[in-house]
């Protein structure tokens, strides 16, 4: 038993410093430009909208290469990108983005996840905390609610009319004015009876875990925050993004679904660059004291034990 112990300790150990090295020696800069796609309209123009990827990195690969199948002339996301804010949740982003065959950031918006501790990483990574742009006869107002804070409708307006000329308006931001059921959330009545009036073809959402259409007067209001993020009694959970086909002034949408996958390497990776790296990087210290310390005592163990073979 004493022997197990000890082969098991051995073991955790050598797991430990590969995971360290791993993500320690990975640390390439792959930050990389916002995404900027085709800047005129015409047949089959898209926008591509992605959501809560989180710590579904292999979803988010997936549902990325299904997306830019669609040739996309512009791809939002829609917050929680990251599940934790710090450069090595970062990385795995872009790594697994790129392996989706994104060669740009997507224009994001920021989610509770992506701000908690500071906004200063998410604009080095993805830009400012809100954007305004027109794209293909589209006013794009991407807007800062990661707190759920709702937003104010004058603000709104200034964002929207900041924009280029324009032909139809959507508006992106995290948190949702209505919960998981489809219910609306009462410190958005102020917002949503502002939007009831608006001339905003599209509000699109993340946070909620679940996919939902409504409208809102003339507007259609779309949560997609299965985007890749699952919770850990919903591994079967599918995921979702949403495809806007725009013609002039018309938009029409559609869902993309597919299966969910969750593989071996994605969490390696996950653990070594997200949480063991991170953790050497932001508290070097404590941890290479400790490294020291486990590696002292799992070889004392071992030489203890070997010395008592040798004796019998």
């Amino acid at each position: 038993m004493r022997t197990l112990r000890w082969a098991g300790l051995l073991v955790g150990t050598l797991a430990l410093l590969a995971l360290a090295f791993l993500g320690y020696l990975d640390r390439r800069d792959q930050n990389m430009a916002i995404f900027s796609g085709p800047r005129e309209s015409g047949p089959g123009f898209r926008i591509g909208i992605l959501g809560d990827s989180q710590k579904g990195l292999a979803n988010l690969r997936n549902i990325t290469a299904a997306v830019l199948r669609e040739k996309p002339g512009l791809l939002l996301h829609t917050g929680d990108l990251v599940s934790n804010n710090d450069d090595g949740h970062y990385r795995l982003a872009v790594r697994y983005l790129t392996r989706g065959g994104a060669a740009r950031m997507p224009h994001v918006t920021p989610g509770n996840h992506d701000l908690k501790g500071g906004s200063e990483r998410f604009m080095q990574w993805c830009g400012p905390l809100e954007q305004t742009f027109a794209v293909g006869g589209v006013a794009v107002a991407l807007l800062d609610n990661a707190h759920g804070i709702p937003p104010d409708p004058r603000h709104v307006e200034e964002r929207i009319a900041a924009a280029p000329p324009h032909r139809a308006v959507l508006l992106a931001m995290h948190q949702p004015p209505f919960d998981v059921d489809g219910a609306a959330r009462p410190e958005y009545a102020a917002f949503l009876a502002w939007l009831e009036k608006s001339k905003v073809d599209y509000l699109l959402c993340g946070h909620v875990h679940g996919y939902i259409k409504k409208k809102v007067g003339d507007t259609t209001v779309i949560i997609n925050g299965v985007g890749g993020d699952y919770d850990s009694w919903q591994l079967d959970q599918k995921v979702y993004a949403t495809i806007l086909e725009v013609d002039g002034s018309k938009i029409s949408d559609r869902r993309i679904e597919i299966e969910p996958a969750h593989e071996i390497w994605e969490n390696i990776e996950h653990a070594a660059i997200g949480h063991v790296a991170e953790s050497y990087r932001q508290k070097p210290v404590l941890c290479w004291v400790g490294t020291l310390l486990l590696i002292a005592g799992t070889a004392w163990g071992w030489v203890t034990l070997l010395r008592r073979d040798v004796t019998y």
